[in-house]
């Protein structure tokens, strides 16, 4: 498989020239094996691609965030309904007490 945006080396070396210590706090690889992946291009479901094109299955979860895998559906497309009210305003939507209530609901 081809490289995707280019190889993780080369990213390396260009974001040495750019970002203080080339990546910020735990995402930085550079002390890590060779050949471990710094940069990545995509995510489906449970798996992640870096920038060389090699697969992997995403144990992290992207650090936990996508605990439903990349590109879940349902996510998706409330991301989608929510980004077409405004992704940038001035305050919270009144989705955030929606979800706040939710989560007391559930603890409670």
């Amino acid at each position: 498989m081809t490289a995707l945006a280019g190889t993780d080396a080369a990213l390396r070396e260009r974001a040495r020239r750019v970002i203080p210590g080339g990546m910020w706090g735990h995402l930085n690889a550079a002390r890590l094996p060779q050949g471990y992946p710094q940069f990545f291009a995509r995510g489906d479901g449970g798996h992640v691609t870096d920038v060389d094109g090699r697969d992997y299955v995403d144990l992290m979860c992207s650090w936990g965030p996508v605990v439903l895998g990349h590109h879940d559906p349902v996510v998706e497309e409330a991301a989608a309904r929510q980004a077409a009210l405004g992704d940038c305003l001035n305050g919270p939507a009144p989705v955030m007490v929606e979800l706040a209530e939710r989560l007391v609901d559930r603890i409670a």
